[in-house]
């Protein structure tokens, strides 16, 4: 989401005009003197360059307003893929929540039931110990 965020701040920043400057500086010695009015000189010589320089884009057929518009789709984009993740992740602890509520219901269940089919053994083997009942009903 940053990296969107930060290309469409640049896209922003690329309607801005740019400035250049520069400075140089040389010094050239060339072999050789040379005598004038009695007096013995150098061939050296000092240069300079300092430079100033601008640019600006007038119009490029909608070419940088259309790509601030794309940058800023894929800032809201990536806003909202994060809520979407967000979103799926709560979703996803809700659903875990209740899985383990469910397991303990049927847990339970299981118990109670266990519970209720030991009782009716215990009835069908004192019904079958005096002969109210058949061994196949017991068994069953």
């Amino acid at each position: 989401m940053q990296y969107n965020k930060n290309n469409y701040s640049q896209s922003k920043f690329n309607t801005l005009p740019d400035l250049n400057a520069g400075l140089s500086h040389g010094y050239n010695k060339r072999n050789g003197q040379y005598v004038q009015d009695g007096k013995i000189y150098e061939n050296s010589a000092w240069s300079g360059r300092t430079y100033l320089s601008s640019s600006l884009n007038l119009f490029n057929g909608f070419q940088t307003l259309n790509d601030i518009k794309q940058k800023k789709y894929l800032f809201l984009q990536s806003q909202s893929d994060l809520k979407k993740q967000q979103n799926d992740i709560s979703i996803t602890l809700a659903n875990g929540y209740l899985s383990v509520l469910f397991a303990k219901e049927l847990k339970e269940v299981a118990e109670k039931k266990l519970e209720v089919t030991s009782l009716q053994t215990e009835r069908t083997k004192k019904l079958l110990d005096v002969g109210n009942v058949a061994q196949g009903e017991y068994l069953q």
